[in-house]
């Protein structure tokens, strides 16, 4: 779907058929930055936690992984939750149990660049570069701890991007892969 918050209208985007994407869908999340979707499917004994690929907006999404709730609980009323962290995905699927795994991304290195925009600077990296984390500290001398950046990172054409408030302190970033 896409929503546009200015009419509080959402359309449809792109739909997929059940054999793609199983339509008893409960709790699920997105990580925006490295084009994935994690969903608890619900089903006549035990559910299953999906993992998808969305790296290709012109394909349906690619089922990357499928791992079996501890549970076999009837789930009856969706509840639950799946959050993305670190490189990690979590699920709970209510009276079922609770799964997390690290997440592995194929790749090496990658650039970071950034450039002023107004009071702001706007930070950039390759959108192929997947399962990197946005660091920053106030000092490159030897104690100075990374602290993540939690900002959104908004994929734009073969780019993600953030946006930092110009400090009167001088700040250093960094693209960190767990």
């Amino acid at each position: 779907m896409n929503f546009d918050p200015i009419s509080l209208v959402a359309t449809t985007a792109q739909t997929f058929s059940a054999t793609v994407f199983p339509p008893a869908c409960g709790p699920f999340a997105l990580d925006a930055a490295n084009n994935l979707l994690a969903a608890i499917i619900l089903g006549d004994g035990a559910d299953r936690l999906n993992l998808y690929d969305l790296f290709n907006s012109n394909t349906s999404p690619a089922l990357l992984a499928s791992w079996t709730l501890p549970g076999g609980t009837d789930n009856n009323f969706g509840l639950g939750a799946v959050a993305f962290g670190g490189n990690r995905v979590y699920a709970l699927d209510t009276n079922n149990g609770l799964l997390a795994f690290k997440i592995f991304f194929p790749g090496g290195a990658t650039t970071l660049s950034a450039a002023r925009a107004g009071d702001n600077v706007a930070l950039s990296w390759p959108a192929s570069a997947r399962g990197f984390s946005l660091e920053k500290r106030a000092s490159l001398s030897i104690g100075s701890l990374w602290q993540s950046v939690f900002d959104p990172v908004i994929p734009s054409g073969s780019q993600n991007w953030t946006t930092q408030a110009v400090a009167s302190a001088a700040s250093f970033y960094r693209l960190n892969k767990p």
